[in-house]
């Protein structure tokens, strides 16, 4: 996966083909030891979408206050990353929300993306 540090402008460009939710994934580990910080995965896909067409995976690491708004229907998302790292949280650099239809939003640690291409 690419890793994002220094700068979103990558993301952006990437994101811009892939606007429509293929699946959310919301998941932590737990164990004798506790749990961990909640992970997320997110695919994107473009529209129409096709059997075998590539796919946007965009994957969040230690998640924290995730709210989750109205995903129901086809409209096209856009996601605003904002480096909050200067505010120093403890184990928060990033702010994550979905701005056009308020979708969703969150914090987190950070993030990777990478581009799927599904074969059929």
């Amino acid at each position: 996966m690419k890793i994002i540090k220094n700068s979103l402008v990558d993301f952006y460009n990437v994101q811009k083909k892939f606007g429509y939710i293929y699946s959310i994934n919301l998941k932590r580990d737990i164990d004798a030891n506790g749990c961990s910080e909640y992970m997320l995965d997110i695919i994107l896909c473009d529209y129409p979408n096709y059997e075998g067409c590539p796919k946007l995976l965009l994957h969040f690491l230690e998640v924290r206050d995730f709210k989750l708004g109205n995903i129901e229907g086809m409209f096209k998302l856009l996601i605003h990353i904002t480096d909050i790292s200067e505010r120093q949280m403890e184990g928060i650099k990033y702010k994550v929300q979905e701005e056009e239809n308020t979708s969703f939003s969150f914090y987190c640690n950070a993030f990777e993306y990478k581009i799927l291409n599904i074969s059929p």
